[in-house]
């Protein structure tokens, strides 16, 4: 149940008298202002005298102000942050104040900007900042600010036509609250420029460089507003309250948007030149606490008082109580000093309590540990449950509570266990001054005993410690960083940093641990002190038959492997293997990185090569060589018909050996070779038909010796042949035809003979007696007609006889008589041309020639033979030689070739034949047909047709034939 009339104080108003101000250190402020003093800060190390709100933060690895880290830029809100000297500034005649700013954008469109701020001491509190966005972290302060502007507004925002631009403003709304943040109101029409970029020699507020500003104050206003030298606004009047002996507090704002890249703004080199500035405030140490009753500066209310060397804040017996005992009692104590708590400033209330009430009364209705909002009209923040029954121990025992509060969150810790831990508990704003203090209720009956053992800033995330006051270490493995405690908030610099976990490894820190990145082998340890670590992430190398630098720089196979090396964080660090690529086709060998050689027949180089096919060129198989056929030389080749070898494949030299060369004319034939073409020899009929293969021609039939023709006798025309007994004749063998020429004919009757021819018969005329035979060879007979031996006289020739001799001698004194009449000599040498079969008469020297084709007869001569010089003269038959048209051509008839005088040579080669001083060969030429030739027996007159006596004609164009040159 509830006491009749008991109040329940939530989260609201505190009691009038627990307003009042909270210190949670001691300051002493030292008066004594400088005149026409110059000072510098942030110029490689941090400062005491500057509180950081919201996003700022210093920088100690690079000595310089953070105003907005990159890592901070939200990317749907904007981020904003303020640093503010806690000094008094009194502006004087002229006053210079000059910084140096660096952008550094993390994308292509920076966004909003920064400026320095001038805000009123009326006004001022450290934990200052004005809106974000294009309120750039001062719109909505009081003051002056000067800014700089790197992102461009609505035109309609306070006529903002550009980005890269300052100006001068009042800090006050120019155009109200929107959902772009807000834009401050320039203090005049001439205190905001355009774009500067043009301007400036580096072209650019956001490339990344240190740039310089310069402002110069005077009584009336801004004499300029310079950035590296460059003036870019001049003699701008301030307006009324400004007064340069007006006190200010100098900072700077910066804030970034959602409507572009993540951007880095930071300050560095702070110089204050004339004017003067108030002493430093200084922190004495020591904490906050009571062993006993309260010291000074605790403000008791309600039922709380010092009772048996305790606050107590309920009592039964209540002594001296500032309030009456009633149904409900209260008590509270606040000490008066305000505590400035940033955000992230952690605060450490330590306290021991006692807590006892009569058993026909109910526990106590709430004992809290509050905070009290000193600028919200006593708006207090519970960091400690009301509900003491189940959380805290309300047996009578002293206890020992531990309350920490950072960032809102608030942990609570009762004899060393958690009773409370909430990540977001209060909802105070980022920075404000709070006062603390204890309140209890009770329906009485009730003690509450409390002895504060410590409270104040709380060592931070990180470092080791309770206090800051006391001391914190950045000793913890993996920590790097020192603290030390300062008169503003946060009440201390520096702090513990987590170390970044070491080159070539990942992870969000050392003490959250750090493992080796991919391609990395080793571990790393955190351990206390620099450089907070041990071990060491070591590239691993490249695998065999990789190149490259090593694993996570990248690793290629090598020429002729195959494969993908990729970085990893398990086992070998690397996943992946070059395999060696096998030779391709047509080719052996180990792979293609031992080398691999084309196979027999085949022609090419392969090279290694990186990257797929992992190898360059081909072995492409060679062709058949000259004289021979197939698809190529690996697929085989043949010879070609006539042709003899072997081609084989091998791997050296043209990638075959061997070839095809054409095969000799076979026996019996002539000719360059198989192929070119071969002819059978004279006297051999056939052909020779080139063919694969040994022996190259076609065995049967070819170049077959003919048999001698009827009428001869003989192995083969080759060997020669003979006419047989009583015929007479020449059988020469030649290519053509019927590959002989010539012809045996009946040999007629012998003088003094009857008979038609030597085969028939042939008798001797009375009274001559004898027997005449056929015989071979010349004269063609055997046998002789003589007269009888018996002395009876001999017979006396008849008168037909007698008519017949006298004929007979007429016809031969005519023709005598009419060859001398017309008979113009000529003379001329008979040869025999064997290649041809053919006599030539004649031709030296521009004399005429007779050729006489296809002889009947020749002597078995060989090679061409010269039978010697011969007259030319009309034969006896009485025909007539006469030339025609210039050439010497003679008509049909008989010429005689008269050798005179005999020669032996024609003897021995004709044998009989040309005998005796009237031996003679006759040529006659037959109507448009050819040459026929006679060779008469001796004495004999050829009176019969030659072609009836069996002579051959061959056909063919007389004048042709009957060449006259």
């Amino acid at each position: 149940f509830l006491c009749r009339g008991a109040t329940m104080a939530k989260n609201g108003s505190a009691p009038p008298r627990a307003r009042s101000s909270i210190l949670l250190t001691i300051f002493a402020l030292l008066a004594g202002p400088a005149h026409g003093f110059s000072t510098t800060y942030f110029a490689g190390t941090s400062e005491p005298d500057w509180a950081f709100v919201a996003a700022a933060r210093y920088d100690a690895a690079r000595a310089v102000v953070q105003l907005v880290p990159a890592a901070l830029n939200s990317p749907t809100a904007g981020s904003a942050g303020s640093v503010i000297l806690n000094r008094a500034f009194t502006l004087s005649s002229t006053v210079v104040l000059s910084y140096r700013f660096r952008v550094t954008p993390q994308g292509s469109n920076p966004t909003h900007g920064f400026g320095l701020v001038l805000l009123p001491q009326a006004q001022v509190a450290l934990s200052a900042i004005g809106m974000p966005r294009s309120g750039l972290g001062m719109a909505g302060l009081e003051g002056f600010g000067f800014e700089v502007d790197l992102f461009s507004n609505f035109a309609s925002e306070c006529g903002e036509t550009s980005a890269n631009h300052v100006a001068i403003t009042t800090l006050t709304y120019c155009n109200g609250v929107n959902n772009r943040g807000t834009v401050t109101t320039p203090v005049s029409s001439s205190s905001f420029t355009g774009d500067i970029s043009s301007k400036l020699t580096s072209k650019s507020l956001t490339d990344a460089q240190w740039h310089t500003v310069t402002i110069t104050i005077t009584a009336l206003g801004v004499s300029t507003y310079q950035i590296d030298n460059v003036v870019l606004l001049s003699n701008i009047q301030l307006p009324a309250p400004f007064s340069s002996t007006n006190t200010y507090y100098l900072g700077f704002t910066a804030s970034t948007g959602p409507e572009g890249s993540p951007t880095l703004m930071e300050i560095s080199n702070v110089v204050i030149t004339g004017g003067t500035l108030a002493a430093s405030s200084q922190y004495l140490g020591g904490t906050i606490s009571f062993s006993g009753c309260p010291t000074s500066g605790w403000a008791l209310s309600g039922q709380a008082q010092c009772f048996n060397n305790n606050l107590m804040l309920a009592t039964s017996a209540c002594q001296g109580c500032s309030a009456t005992p009633a149904s409900s009692y209260t008590g509270s104590a606040f000490f008066n000093q305000p505590v400035t708590l940033a955000i992230t400033t952690p605060l450490r209330i330590q306290l021991q309590y006692q807590v006892s009430y009569a058993s026909n009364i109910p526990p106590p209705t709430r004992f809290d540990v509050v905070l009290v909002d000193s600028a919200q009209s006593g708006l207090y923040y519970s960091i400690a449950p009301r509900q003491l029954a189940s959380l805290l121990a309300t047996d009578g025992n002293w206890h020992n509570a531990i309350i920490t509060v950072v960032g809102g969150a608030v942990t609570v810790v009762v004899d060393g266990m958690v009773k409370v831990s909430k990540a977001v508990l209060l909802d105070f704003p980022q920075s404000s001054q709070f006062s603390i203090g204890f309140i209890a209720d009770h329906c009485g009956g009730s003690n509450i005993a409390i002895q504060l053992i410590s409270a104040g800033i709380g060592c931070p995330a990180l470092a080791t410690g309770t206090l800051v006051s006391e001391g914190c270490a950045c000793s913890a493995p993996g920590i790097g960083g020192a603290m030390s405690a300062i008169t503003s908030p946060p009440y201390f610099t520096g702090g513990c940093i987590a170390q970044t976990c070491p080159d070539n490894s990942t992870g969000t820190d050392l003490p959250s641990g750090c493992a080796c990145k991919a391609g990395y082998t080793g571990s790393i340890t955190a351990v206390s002190g620099p450089p907070f670590y041990t071990g060491a992430c070591l590239a691993v190398p490249c695998p065999a038959s990789s190149d490259g630098i090593n694993v996570p720089r990248g690793c290629t196979c090598l020429p002729g492997y195959s494969g993908l090396i990729v970085a990893t964080t398990n086992g070998s660090k690397f996943s992946g293997a070059c395999t060696a690529v096998a030779c391709p086709a047509n080719s052996t060998g180990v792979n293609v990185p031992g080398g691999c050689a084309c196979n027999p027949g085949y022609a090419g180089i392969i090279s290694a090569e990186v990257g797929s096919p992992y190898y360059s060129g081909s072995c492409v198989p060679v062709s058949c060589p000259a004289n021979s056929s197939g698809l190529s030389v690996p697929a085989g080749c043949t010879c070609l018909p006539g042709f003899n070898g072997t081609i084989a494949a091998t791997t050296s030299g043209a990638k075959y050996s061997g070839r095809c060369s054409a095969a000799a004319c076979p026996p019996r034939s002539k000719g360059i070779s198989i192929p070119a073409g071969c002819s059978c020899e004279k006297g051999h009929s056939g052909a020779v038909v080139a063919v694969v293969g040994s022996p190259f021609y076609n065995v049967t039939p070819f170049c077959s010796p003919v048999a001698c023709p009827p009428l001869s006798h003989g192995e083969s025309v080759p060997t020669g042949c003979i006419c047989d007994a009583g015929y007479r004749g020449n059988i020469v063998a030649i290519e053509e035809f019927e590959k002989f020429n010539g012809s045996c004919s009946l040999v007629p009757c012998p003088p003094l003979t009857l008979g038609t021819d030597l085969v028939s018969g042939c008798t001797c005329v009375p009274p001559f007696t004898g027997t005449i035979l056929p015989a071979v060879g010349f004269p063609y007979y055997s046998g002789q007609c003589q007269l009888p031996t018996s002395s009876a006289p001999p017979a006396t020739p008849s008168i037909a006889e007698y008519a017949l001799i006298g004929l007979v001698l007429l016809l031969v004194v005519v023709i005598v008589i009419g060859g001398v009449v017309i008979y113009r000599r000529q003379r001329g040498r008979v040869r025999f041309d064997p290649t041809h079969a053919q006599v030539i008469i004649g031709g030296e020297g521009g004399r005429p020639r007779i050729v006489v084709r296809n002889p009947l007869y020749v002597p078995p001569l060989y090679g061409e033979h010269d039978f010697g010089v011969a007259d030319l003269r009309p034969a006896n038959n009485g025909d007539h030689a006469r030339r025609d048209q210039g050439d010497q051509d003679y008509d049909a008839g008989y010429l005689d070739l008269v050798f005179n005088p005999p020669r032996d040579p024609v003897a021995d080669a004709m044998g009989e034949i040309l005998q005796g001083n009237d031996d003679n060969v006759s040529v006659r030429q037959g109507e448009a047909l050819g040459y026929e030739t006679v060779f008469p027996m001796p004495g004999e007159t050829l009176d019969a047709d030659p072609v009836a006596a069996g002579a051959v004609t061959h056909q063919g164009d007389g004048d042709a034939i009957a060449e006259t040159e």
